[in-house]
Formats: structure tokens, C-alpha cells, sequence
């Protein structure tokens, strides 16, 4: 009610505005109208002395003189008429006459009421005047979050140009790049982050599957050299012996890469959920057949089959950037996470980077939520590890089930 309100008194005051000129009277004297036409007789004197001159030619003065001569008739209409209103009153009495005509006041008037008449009956039809208002702090969070992945990352790019010796930025770009599919930039970012800040197991495996992805799925020997050095840092990573298994096989080394899988199989937890797909793995090499695509080489899956998101050391590791820098990054991966988990609601993995991130961001409540949803569509064994590690992350998951 409030809108229609201010929006008639509105719409009123404008209509008044436009509508002043219409009852404005022009003042006619008869003596301006004398003073006037001896400026036109004036006029027409200068014509023929500028003509015998030679300034101007016959045919150019008698245009002048055409164009004089009418404005002397309507001067003179304006005289008679005035001349007319003024009988009987004192010489040089005026009369004061509308700028408009009757007809064209009332057109006029008729036109400024049609038009917003029309644009209310529109706007009542497709507008939203319940809206709610949207103050300006609102609007600039709702353009922050609606921003796509490539501003953001573009953002991250102009900080490093301005700061190439910062890691920690390299560091977060690293694994972005290489889930968007950039890998040469993936590379050249996970080489800087290791020049930079020192080696680091997920730095030297991140590293070892860009070289991998480029080289066709093939691990090269650097990238075993990097596994091999991850897993020297860290000996209960499993992916670090994982690769060096899928190596040996493109090498024709079967029997050296079941012995690694072996011991992968005999170190792992008895709950691992990978555990009986290296056992089929190792069935099948051993049978002679082909290591399924579940095995070693799920690894290094290319960028367009890994989940999204970020992971938790991601968005810790996000603070290398100013703070409203980081907020936007984190925000654009983690809503992105969220959106695909929507389409692929049985990715375990991925339910929990998010739980993992909202926490790191401090949205429990949204935390709490996702694992609501998550436990309702995962498999009863993906729900128990998803609760476990909600209370791990310090979650409440009293009456989550299924």
C-alpha cells in the first residue's frame, strides 16, 4: 500500500510539472508590436544596401526579404488582436493569451493521464512492488556470491602478479587449475608452491598427477619420483604407492606392481572402503586380466571426473589472500560443491569435503544440514562414515538417520 501511495503522489506531481506550461498566458502589447516591426523595417533597409553593396546576391536577398515580410504579417495579427482585446482601455494595455490552444491543452492533457495510467496497469500485471527492499551492503554480498569461478580466479591471478613470491596463493590456485582442466598452469603453479614454500606431501602428489594428466594418463618418471618422495614424508598416504602400482603396470612389471598393491591391501584398515577394490584389482591382475578402472588409476582421475570443491586444506589454505579475496573463492567452491552434489548426491567423498568446508567456514547450521541430506540418499555403510566424521568435525548428530 505504502508503494502505490508514494507512487501515485509521484506520478501526480509530475503531471503538474509538465502541466504549467499549459495554463502560462503570453502578454501581447501593441506597443512591442510597433517596436517590432520597425526592427523588421529595419531589416529589410540593410537587405537593399547589403544587395547594392554586392554583399549579397538577388537571389539570396530575396529570400531574406520573404522570410522578413512574414514575420512582419504575423506581427501585425498579433497587433489587431491586441489592439482588439485592449478597446476601450488605455493606449498600450496588453492582453495575455494561452501559449496553447484549447485543443491542444486538453490533447495534452489527455496524453499525460493515458501514460501513466498504462504503465500502472503493466506494472501491476508483471511488476513486483511487494519486492522487499535490497540495501546496498545486501546487494554487494549477493554480486560477490553470484560472481563466477573464473572472476575469482582471475582476482587470484591479479594478486600474483602483484605478489609472485606469495606460496601460499600459488598453493590454492594449484589444485584449482587442475580440477578446471588448466594443467599447464596447474603445473607451473604446483612448481612454484614447492620452490616457495618447501616440499609437501600433497604439493608433491598434486605436482606428480598434472605431469601425469598431460602425459596421457602415463606416469613419467618424474612424477614416480615425486610419489615416491610424498610417500617417503608421509608412509601412511596411500597414494603415493597407489601410483607407483599403476607405474609398474605401464611398465609390464605385473608381479611388482601386485606385491605393492599387496601391501597396500595388508596396511590398510579392515573398515577402508577401498580395500575390495585393490582386492579385485589384485584378483584380476593375477587372473591375467586388466586392473579395473576403480583401481590404481582412480588415483589420477582427470580433472572433469574429480569431484569439485574444495578440500579442507584449500580453504585453509586461503588466507594467503586478502580476506575478502578469500571469502569470494571459498564461497564460489564451496556453493560449487554443493550444486553438484545435487546431481551426484552418492558422492561420499564429496559430502564430506563440504561438511569439511562449512565448518572451516564457520556455518555449522549449514554443516548440520548437508549431513541431514547427505544420509538420507548415501548407502547405509556411506552414511555411518559420514556421521563419524561429522563427530570427528565436533558436529552434533544426535537423530541423523536415514
Amino acid at each position: 500500500m505504502d508503494f502505490w501511495l508514494v507512487s501515485a503522489l509521484l506520478t501526480f506531481a509530475a503531471i503538474l510539472i509538465v502541466m504549467l506550461p499549459l495554463t502560462r498566458k503570453d502578454t501581447v502589447s501593441v506597443a512591442e508590436g510597433e517596436e517590432d516591426r520597425s526592427v523588421y523595417i529595419q531589416q529589410l533597409k540593410e537587405i537593399d544596401s547589403d544587395l547594392a553593396r554586392g554583399l549579397l546576391d538577388e537571389q539570396s536577398a530575396e529570400q531574406a526579404r520573404l522570410e522578413i515580410s512574414r514575420r512582419i504579417l504575423k506581427n501585425d495579427r498579433r497587433m489587431t488582436d491586441a489592439a482588439a482585446g485592449a478597446e476601450g482601455k488605455a493606449t498600450g494595455a496588453a492582453e495575455k493569451k494561452y501559449l496553447f490552444s484549447a485543443s491542444d491543452r486538453w490533447a495534452i492533457i489527455l496524453v499525460l493521464l493515458f501514460i501513466p495510467a498504462v504503465s500502472w496497469g503493466v506494472y501491476a500485471a508483471i511488476g513486483t512492488p511487494d519486492l522487499p527492499a535490497q540495501p546496498l551492503a545486501e546487494r554487494k554480498n549477493t554480486m560477490i556470491q553470484d560472481k563466477s569461478a573464473a572472476e575469482l580466479i582471475a582476482q587470484a591471478e591479479a594478486h600474483l602478479a602483484k605478489t609472485p613470491d606469495d606460496g601460499r596463493g600459488w598453493a590454492i590456485l594449484a589444485p584449482i587449475y587442475l580440477r578446471i582442466g588448466r594443467v599447464d598452469d596447474a603445473i607451473n603453479a604446483y612448481r612454484k608452491a614447492l620452490e616457495l614454500l618447501g616440499d609437501d606431501v600433497d604439493r608433491l602428489i598434486g605436482l606428480g598427477e598434472a605431469l601425469t594428466i598431460k602425459a596421457n594418463g602415463q606416469v613419467t618418471e618424474e612424477a614416480l619420483a615425486l610419489f615416491e618422495k610424498a610417500g617417503t614424508i608421509e608412509p601412511s598416504d596411500m597414494r603415493p604407492p597407489l601410483m607407483k602400482a599403476r607405474a609398474l603396470l605401464q611398465a609390464g612389471k605385473r608381479d611388482d606392481a601386485i606385491n605393492v598393491l599387496q601391501i597396500i591391501l595388508n596396511t590398510s584398515p579392515e573398515d577402508a572402503q577401498w580395500r575390495a577394490d585393490i582386492e579385485q584389482t589384485i584378483a584380476n591382475l593375477k587372473s591375467g586380466g586388466a586392473a579395473p578402472s576403480t583401481a590404481p588409476s582412480q588415483a589420477t582421475q582427470t580433472p572433469a571426473v574429480q569431484a569439485p570443491g574444495p578440500t579442507a586444506e584449500d580453504v585453509e589454505a586461503a588466507a594467503a589472500l586478502s580476506e575478502q579475496g578469500r571469502k569470494d573463492m571459498i564461497r564460489s567452491m564451496v556453493d560449487g560443491l554443493a550444486a553438484k552434489l545435487q546431481d551426484n548426491p552418492t558422492d561420499i567423498d564429496g559430502w564430506e569435503r563440504l561438511l569439511r568446508a562449512y565448518v572451516v567456514l564457520g556455518e555449522r547450521d549449514n554443516a548440520a544440514e548437508a549431513l541431514r541430506k547427505a544420509v538420507k540418499v548415501l548407502p547405509e555403510n556411506d552414511g555411518k562414515r559420514l556421521t563419524q566424521v561429522a563427530s570427528r568435525l565436533g558436529l552434533d548428530t544426535t537423530g541423523v538417520q536415514k
